[in-house]
């Protein structure tokens, strides 16, 4: 949301030029642009959906548990 500011299709992460600079264009032209599977932003939606989950179940769980827990 915040690179789409400047436009859809116009911010950071659409093309992605600040990692081909920053990693000196060390993998192919396909891992920087667009979002098909195995881009650059397809390993990072995973990696942060991952991390998002793992953040609300390890919240939520001690609370479910306790609802759920006989006592």
């Amino acid at each position: 949301m915040v690179s789409d500011r400047a436009g859809i299709g116009l911010g950071f992460r659409d093309s992605n030029l600040w990692l081909s600079n920053l990693t000196d264009f060390a993998f192919s032209p396909a891992f920087y642009a667009g979002d098909a599977f195995g881009s650059f932003n397809s390993w990072l939606r995973i990696i942060t959906g991952l991390i998002a989950g793992l953040g609300i179940v390890w919240f939520a769980f001690p609370f479910i548990n306790q609802a759920y827990s006989p006592e």
